[in-house]
């Protein structure tokens, strides 16, 4: 009787560790940045900005995470500061928009997955705000450690948030560009 006691209570813990190995997280975004990278037509240029700070709030509930994620335009720097005051003032309007948001609806995490894990390479779906104008967007993330340091990239249409398409001696920026954020922690709640 004893022994079928314990195996009871042994099948009842088993089975019920999926429902406690489920991890909700809530957290902000620790030190993110925020970089780009356009390319010009003829691509013998490249615009590399960096240097933008991300703040945000990351929330993992149910194998599913969302979040809101800011990033400071004005703190772009591409090297060349005639280029930084046209983008800021001319083509992203800084003063009137100083922020962009992109906000994470709904990202399917892997069965099983706890905080500290590593993930590769995984799609994510959002919508962002630019310019005062919101688009949604796809790209993917990597996520590792305890501190879940997130790196997440996707490619923006210039021509969905009304920023125009910078031209200077003959060169044209491409309409498509690229946006990597790096957080290296987020803070629990």
């Amino acid at each position: 009787m004893q022994r079928q006691i314990q195996f009871a209570l042994i099948s009842i813990l088993f089975t019920s560790l999926p429902a406690f190995s489920a991890v909700d997280f809530s957290g902000s975004a620790k030190g993110g940045k925020a970089q780009f990278l356009a390319i010009g037509k003829p691509a013998l240029m490249k615009i590399h900005g960096e240097g933008a700070k991300v703040t945000g709030q990351l929330k993992i509930e149910n194998g599913a995470a969302t979040g809101e994620f800011k990033l400071k335009l004005d703190e772009f720097d591409t090297g060349i500061a005639l280029r930084d005051e046209h983008m800021k003032e001319k083509y992203l309007k800084t003063k009137e928009h100083p922020e962009a948001v992109l906000k994470i609806e709904s990202l399917k995490l892997p069965a099983g997955f706890k905080v500290g894990q590593t993930l590769s390479e995984q799609t994510f779906e959002g919508q962002l705000t630019l310019k005062g104008k919101t688009a949604p967007v796809t790209g993917t993330f990597s996520v590792q450690g305890p501190g879940l340091a997130t790196k997440a990239k996707f490619p923006i249409d210039l021509e969905k948030y009304d920023v125009g398409v910078p031209k200077y001696m003959g060169i044209t920026v491409a309409q498509a560009v690229d946006v990597e954020i790096d957080i290296p922690a987020f803070e629990a709640k």
